[in-house]
């Protein structure tokens, strides 16, 4: 079984998924999805805090 390590950009899923699709980014649905393709032996998520209710929501 493959090991794999995941990096997720909060602010660049946060936005792009907002802007471009004007929804939330599902990240229950890319963990299952990156599940089945190994075990998931790391991750981890890189934010910073912009003072924005709606990301602090989110995050």
């Amino acid at each position: 079984m493959k090991k794999i390590a995941l990096f997720a950009d909060v602010q660049n899923l946060y936005y792009t998924v907002r802007q471009a699709h004007g929804c939330h980014f599902n990240y229950a649905a890319l963990w299952a999805d990156v599940s089945r393709e190994g075990e998931i032996v790391e991750a981890v998520a890189y934010a910073i805090d912009r003072g924005d209710s709606k990301q602090q929501q989110f995050q």
